[in-house]
């Protein structure tokens, strides 16, 4: 009798030895995951292909050299949280514009001041759809895109650069 209640309160604090180092294993494992998620949704851009650029200005040259009606001001209906709100209002002139539209922005107007691009909120080197890594874009040659950006967002590039040694653009600016 004695010997069967030694080993049942054994087994009981074994049992709870182990519940304990599983619970502390799962939290532990759960944190890091979660942390680690919130880390990388914080890095990811919101589009991959995307450029930010200052295109709300009423003087802006940017739909004359991209051939495209002027859309700020206007509402796009997209759907989501931002959908239904106005795009690059003159309050808030930058918007997210495709790697094609810099490029034919920039070979029109030149890399100059009235070329406002936003280096935090460029995909440059976060995926490998980034400015840094495109040569062409729907049949556009990104090469202008790519000195002026490198130009005007020098921090940016030269981390990508030096974080992609091998890679043709590292060298070429």
């Amino acid at each position: 009798m004695f010997d069967s209640l030694i080993l049942y309160v054994v087994l009981n604090h074994l049992c709870l030895y182990i519940f304990i180092f599983i619970y502390i294993f799962i939290f532990s494992y759960l944190t890091v995951s979660l942390l680690s998620l919130s880390l990388l949704i914080y890095l990811l851009p919101s589009s991959p292909q995307n450029n930010s650029a200052k295109i709300g200005d009423p003087d802006t040259s940017f739909f004359h050299f991209t051939h495209q009606p002027n859309w700020c001001n206007t509402i796009g209906h997209y759907g989501g949280k931002y959908g239904d709100k106005l795009r690059c209002p003159e309050d808030h002139p930058t918007w997210c514009i495709c790697k094609w539209a810099t490029a034919r922005w920039i070979s029109g107007e030149g890399c100059h001041e009235s070329v406002s691009i936003d280096c935090d909120g460029t995909d440059i080197c976060q995926t490998q759809d980034g400015l840094f890594f495109s040569y062409d874009d729907y049949q556009v040659d990104l090469k202008p895109a790519h000195e002026c950006v490198a130009k005007k967002c020098p921090l940016q590039w030269t981390m990508c650069a030096k974080a992609n040694a091998e890679h043709p653009n590292a060298s070429s600016m």
